[in-house]
């Protein structure tokens, strides 16, 4: 089985998101999403989500397209739950493909 991941705040969920999602899953077999609490924390330039952590997952759990769901707090965060995950692909937005 082929796992994907790919991760984002997700505020305010829309059309682009679904795609990008939906084109996430088709290349692999289950999709796992980290949804960062709050993308201020590590980064002044953002703004507090308007929605909470809990909409957005609600929202992210009623897309057929994601398998699983995992919340992180900071980059860091993010970087620790890879470390100990087994994935075979990370999907990247292409704002984010170059940076290491």
């Amino acid at each position: 089985m082929k796992i994907g991941f790919t991760a984002s705040a997700f505020d305010l969920l829309h059309a682009g998101h679904v795609l990008m999602l939906e084109e996430a899953k088709a290349q692999c077999d289950h999709l796992i999403v980290g949804l960062q609490t709050d993308p201020s924390q590590d980064r002044k330039t953002k703004t507090k989500p308007a929605q909470s952590v809990v909409e957005r997952y609600l929202q992210l759990r009623a897309c057929k397209f994601v398998d699983e769901i995992i919340p992180y707090n900071t980059e860091q965060d993010l970087e620790d739950l890879l470390a100990g995950m087994h994935i075979d692909i990370r999907i990247l937005g292409i704002e984010y493909r170059d940076k290491g």
